[in-house]
């Protein structure tokens, strides 16, 4: 989707998606990577992450917090 004509992000942009392993956090937080973005997604646990439809691709790192 980086070739979206309607829609681009800067180069270097870094997103911060809160509840990022939630079903609508997930979609964000999948959207945003497509679009070619860091993200840092917070408020997950392991159990969240484990039922995530969080995608998992190059340069990415999901990780819970204790």
């Amino acid at each position: 989707m980086s070739g979206n004509p309607l829609f681009s992000l800067p180069a270097g942009f870094h997103a911060i998606v809160v509840g990022g392993a939630g079903d609508i956090g997930a979609a964000i937080t999948n959207l945003f990577l497509d679009f070619g973005a860091t993200v840092t997604a917070s408020g997950v646990d392991a159990a969240a992450l484990a039922h995530s439809t969080l995608q998992a691709r190059d340069g990415s790192n999901a990780q819970h917090s204790t």
